[in-house]
């Protein structure tokens, strides 16, 4: 008997132990949860931007890493308010787990397989409700198609309640939401000839899970239907949104009540700005090109930033749109220290899974976004996971830059591992790849920089590089290292 008890315990030990390690194993995956980011100076705790875009609430927070086999881009906003930001961090955590868990499936089916996810986001605020609109998109090389989905938050600011549809409605009865919503399906010809179909007439129905999915805008209620839910696939996910007005009457919260106001940002007027001064190089000696990829950060980049300043040298970052209006003083900062900026994308996609107009988007905003705060002309664009296609080239007419050294900092976090690959690699003409988002990167540029310097290395941008190397950039041409003069690797 005591036998059979021991053998017992110990198959429990073993099975218990057994769980430990896969767990451990998950949560050691590709996707590596981001370095704390400490607000700005809020208004009420809570980050509100003058801006008519989609992203009018919280500082985008970003979970990126740079495997192009299973490439992961993420970004939710974080407002401030420790009990909403706990409940929007834990849904994306659950979509990182329920990711991991199908990719984990399909690789017991098919090890090589290859995966992505995209997550972004929308937020907006209505009076005393502030609603995150999410969108995921996930790849597998199994698949022939990506799943898409799309989720939303609503709370309450005051209480920092999370609101259902019933919340916000007087009554359970949902019709005249159902009537509206298709009041605004039949103003689009393609939807409207769905309409008749059984899938638009069940997924339509004035059920509090049909409408589950809905965000309160500045001009109306924002609806959200998943893809299949009411059109066939192709149609995606759709919305619609409902002015106020057409739902009077019948909603249960004062929209009125404006509770905060947009937080006024650091950043100088465009006019006031210092220009920077144009570096001097020497074309005998060798040079390198630090280059920074996915911020800004706000704290890691200003950190490089004062390394850089203090040792008189240049770098070329390449920052992500939706991170600009979150830290325009330290793209300004960039600007007057004398770096160059160049465009990484607006939200950090493979560029593979994009249609031209997406691509245009991607490219523009960010365009538009630096030019808000500097009077500076992206000329170099490095993209996501270094994706080059003949479709980009088409599209953007740009100067293309990957790298000659890859620190992999994103995926060590390692200081002496960054400095080693660079130091043991380094050549004149080389383009250094690191991320401007990890404090041990920071930590890393403290040594690598003035270690650089004192092997006789000019620190400058790429454009500088290619400028001494006397090679004029071309539309559609891709540098990852300046070898010679006039001569340069692709």
């Amino acid at each position: 008997m005591k036998h059979s008890v021991f053998k017992q315990a110990a198959c429990f030990i073993v099975f218990f132990t057994m769980m430990i390690l896969i767990f451990d194993w998950i949560c050691s995956v590709v996707i590596t949860m981001p370095e704390t980011e400490p607000m700005a100076a809020v208004t009420q705790h809570v980050y509100v931007k003058d801006s008519d875009g989609n992203q009018v609430v919280g500082q985008t927070k970003s979970i990126i890493n740079d495997d192009k086999e299973h490439a992961v881009s993420i970004h939710y906003p974080i407002t401030g308010i420790s009990e909403i930001d706990r409940v929007i961090e834990q849904e994306v955590y659950n979509k990182i787990e329920e990711f991991e868990n199908k990719k984990i499936g399909y690789q017991a089916l098919e090890p090589d397989v290859s995966s992505s996810i995209w997550i972004d986001y929308e937020s907006y605020i209505k009076g005393d409700i502030i609603s995150v609109v999410f969108y995921t998109e996930e790849n597998f090389s199994a698949l022939a198609h990506p799943l898409e989905c799309v989720d939303t938050l609503v709370f309450e600011i005051t209480s920092a309640k999370q609101l259902s549809l019933g919340d916000i409605f007087k009554s359970d009865d949902f019709s005249i939401l159902a009537e509206q919503a298709k009041e605004e399906f039949a103003e689009n010809s393609d939807v409207k000839s769905q309409m008749d179909t059984e899938l638009f007439l069940n997924g339509t129905e004035p059920t509090e899970q049909n409408y589950q999915h809905f965000a309160l805008k500045e001009d109306g209620l924002a609806v959200y239907f998943e893809k299949y839910q009411i059109l066939p696939g192709y149609f995606g996910i759709q919305s619609v949104t409902i002015p106020y007005d057409s739902l009077s009457g019948h909603l249960n919260i004062d929209l009125s009540n404006a509770v905060l106001e947009a937080v006024q940002t650091t950043a100088l007027p465009k006019g006031e700005l210092t220009e920077p001064q144009t570096a001097i190089i020497d074309k005998q000696k060798p040079m390198v090109a630090l280059t920074f990829d996915d911020g800004p950060h706000y704290t890691v980049t200003p950190r490089i930033l004062d390394i850089l300043q203090e040792h008189n040298a240049r770098a070329t970052f390449f920052v992500l749109g939706n991170r600009v209006d979150n830290f325009p003083n330290i793209i300004q900062r960039e600007y007057s220290q004398g770096h160059e900026i160049g465009s990484h994308s607006f939200s950090h996609p493979q560029i593979t899974t994009l249609t031209s107009d997406e691509i245009e988007y991607q490219f523009a905003e960010t365009e538009h976004r630096i030019q808000q705060y500097v009077p500076y002309t992206t000329k170099l664009v490095r993209p996501p996971y270094g994706q080059i296609t003949q479709s980009l080239k088409e599209v953007l007419q740009k100067t293309f830059v990957l790298w000659s050294i890859d620190t992999q900092d994103w995926k060590t976090r390692d200081k002496d591992a960054i400095v080693s690959e660079v130091l043991n690699n380094v050549k004149d003409g080389d383009i250094i790849l690191m991320h401007d988002m990890y404090s041990t990167t920071a930590d890393a540029c403290e040594e690598l920089i003035p270690a650089l310097i004192e092997r006789g290395y000019q620190l400058v941008t790429v454009s500088e590089l290619l400028n001494a190397k006397e090679i004029t950039p071309v539309a559609g041409s891709v540098y990852s290292r300046v070898l010679s003069t006039g001569n340069a690797a692709s």
